[in-house]
């Protein structure tokens, strides 16, 4: 008899304020075995403000590496600059006060040498939805896609921890007229950002010439990873595709993306959720795996013995 497959772990993400105070120091972390918690506390040195619990937190598991946004703080008081601005017709000059918005701060923290070191000059060109951090063999790097609607290319802003300096690199736009929205950017043999109406871009920036890569997302019930589709009468093509995303999550685990899509409930019955897997990036392709109505689960003992609701469609939070 063969012996069964090891188990595989999973890590849930959570940030929480410190109730106790703590002397500045280093950052500290305390590991547990699961199902335990571990800890990763993060020196007030380095964030001199709360956290922010929209923030985008990127990482790679292989090189034990978080990338963070700090707000800035709220005592910091924002530079000005002023104008003076004189009426045309009665000659009266009124001076102006422009209010420059204080960029948020960007840290990589190395949890294996439980240290964190600022990213320079990050917050003044890079999106916080399309930022991701990327180990390599000797360095780290933090890259930002920025994408705008109608162009066929598009640019990475790629910052080396051993050069210590902001680099600039083309890649093509694969869908020039998509509004690109990232809802999670993922470190795997490269930076995959996901865009879970459409599909994923993937691109090593390592490379002098990074080539970007793009695999569409399934199509189930008529609806999948094309960005061509259109809506019912009087819709919005876009809104129609985008909303998709909401029902839609794609993550990585165990190695491979997999994409799972919650149908919507008709004529009183139980949604459908469908579960495919990108074995192999190369062919994009994304095999079925699994496909089930939530009324199994709902009548299932152990879902009502947990006390979860039902007849009521659930979010999906892990894959």
């Amino acid at each position: 008899m063969a012996s069964p497959s090891p188990q595989q772990s999973w890590v849930i993400l959570a940030w929480a304020r410190p109730r106790a105070w703590r002397p500045p120091g280093s950052s500290r972390r305390a590991r547990a075995t699961p199902p335990r918690l571990a800890h990763l506390t993060v020196a007030p040195t380095v964030f001199p403000s709360d956290p922010d619990p929209q923030a985008r937190i990127a990482a790679d598991a292989s090189g034990g590496l978080f990338l963070v946004v700090a707000p800035p703080p709220v005592s910091e008081r924002p530079p000005t600059r002023e104008r003076v601005w004189r009426d045309p017709d009665s000659g009266v000059e009124r001076t102006i006060r422009i209010v420059q918005v204080p960029r948020p701060a960007y840290f990589v923290l190395d949890v294996p040498a439980a240290a964190a070191a600022r990213v320079p000059g990050a917050g003044d060109h890079l999106d916080m939805a399309a930022v991701g951090v990327l180990a390599g063999p000797r360095e780290y790097m933090v890259v930002g896609l920025q994408i705008i609607v109608g162009g066929k290319e598009a640019t990475l802003l790629c910052f080396s921890s051993e050069a210590r300096e902001w680099v600039e690199k083309d890649v093509r736009n694969p869908l020039p007229r998509w509004m690109w929205s990232f809802g999670d950017v993922v470190s795997h043999g490269g930076v995959w950002w996901v865009d879970c109406a459409v599909g994923l871009l993937a691109c090593d920036p390592f490379t002098d010439h990074p080539k970007m890569a793009y695999i569409p997302l399934p199509e189930v019930g008529g609806h999948g990873g094309g960005a061509g589709g259109g809506g019912g009468h009087g819709s919005c093509g876009y809104c129609t595709i985008r909303r998709l995303a909401s029902r839609r999550p794609v993550q990585l685990s165990g190695g491979k993306f997999h994409c799972v899509d919650m149908g919507c409930a008709s004529q009183g019955g139980a949604p459908r959720i469908t579960m495919f897997t990108l074995d192999d990036p190369e062919t994009v392709e994304w095999t079925p795996k699994y496909a089930m109505d939530f009324s199994g689960i709902w009548d299932c003992a152990s879902y009502k013995a947990a006390g979860l609701p039902t007849n009521k469609a659930p979010e999906v939070a892990l894959i």
